[in-house]
């Protein structure tokens, strides 16, 4: 496979932070990084042994909150993490990961990836391992690309079917003169307040330890995506066939791409009936078209997701510029 690391392009379905859920598999627990040389001389406990189990724990305590609270490892860290495919029906894929560490090599940016993999279309569905050669890992935007795009029997029944673990390896930081300090810093307010459980007490960490890891702490941007999909707009013709029933024809006018929000779903139960009614919100740029339907919204529909939905209100910005249909949909109907 050609690298074309930089140059692939970003699909039109591509959801920033696209990951369904996150797990924690493995984690360094046994190499220090503070040591008991650093430790009793920032506390003043010159020769004294007797604590020594105990400052281990603490110094241990410290590096895991130190790494949760700079979103990297100081040591290796091990992650699985699960994709739905809602969201990535587009080649080539990109999978999303989780923050991740620095690392002097551009090449790797700190990540080693384990395992691409995704749950296949048999009962019961089987792992399959994808080959190296079919991913591989884009630094510059700390993702796994797949260029072939979905594999075609994955699972349509599990939730999140893709899987990628990866790990985040050490971390050069580690040895800064300012992140030690701040885990000394730390330390030794935890261990001058070691019965200190209230909540106010436990928020009262250190100013100085957030003043000199808050530079090594990563700019996470979060981002709003505006979600907008294509919908066919519907001319609604009524009259009445041979029995006297009254009929509609759904004829369509044109496709559109608008703004999709405030998805909701509702019950409404009668003395005989459920009836589960669907909300919804399409944001269009205002046009003649739109006018029209404005002006006479019960003789169109929209067709989303091969649904038919009916117009309740429509919502003109003050400027003109777009109108919102509110729209409507009750199926199925039970009896209760």
């Amino acid at each position: 496979m050609a690298d074309t690391l930089g140059q692939v392009p970003f699909a039109s379905t591509r959801n920033p932070f696209n990951y369904e859920k996150v797990e924690q598999i493995a984690r360094d627990l046994t190499t220090n990084w503070l040591t008991l040389d650093e430790i009793t001389n920032q506390l003043n406990l010159f020769g004294d042994e007797s604590q020594d189990g105990y400052l281990e724990g603490l110094e241990l305590a410290v590096r895991m909150h130190i790494e949760d609270y700079l979103g990297m490892s100081i040591f290796p860290t091990s992650y699985r993490v699960y994709y739905g495919v809602s969201s990535l029906y587009a080649s080539p894929i990109c999978l999303d990961l989780p923050e991740a560490s620095y690392k002097d090599s551009f090449n790797s940016g700190g990540v080693t990836i384990n395992k691409v993999a995704y749950y296949n279309g048999d009962s019961p569905s089987v792992l399959i391992i994808l080959a190296p050669t079919t991913y591989y890992y884009d630094v510059t935007g700390n993702k796994v690309i797949i260029p072939s795009g979905m594999p075609s029997n994955i699972s349509m029944n599990r939730t999140s079917p893709l899987v990628v673990e990866y790990t985040q390896n050490a971390n050069f930081l580690q040895a800064y003169p300012v992140i030690k300090q701040a885990g000394l810093l730390l330390l030794t307010h935890l261990y001058n307040n070691r019965s200190d459980t209230t909540l106010s007490k436990l928020q009262n960490i250190p100013f100085g330890v957030d003043a000199l890891l808050r530079p090594y702490k990563p700019l996470v941007m979060s981002m709003a995506i505006k979600r907008y999909e294509n919908v066919d707009v519907n001319d609604l013709t009524f009259g009445t066939d041979a029995y006297g029933e009254y009929t509609t024809t759904i004829t369509k006018k044109f496709t559109t791409r608008p703004l999709v929000s405030d998805v909701k779903n509702s019950l409404a139960i009668t003395e005989r009936y459920r009836i589960y009614q669907d909300l919804i919100q399409f944001t269009f740029n205002y046009t003649p078209n739109l006018k029209d339907i404005v002006d006479n919204q019960d003789k169109y529909s929209i067709t989303w997701r091969a649904k038919d939905w009916r117009i309740t209100d429509c919502l003109e910005s003050n400027d003109r510029m777009s109108v919102t249909l509110m729209c409507y949909r009750s199926d199925p109907i039970t009896k209760v």
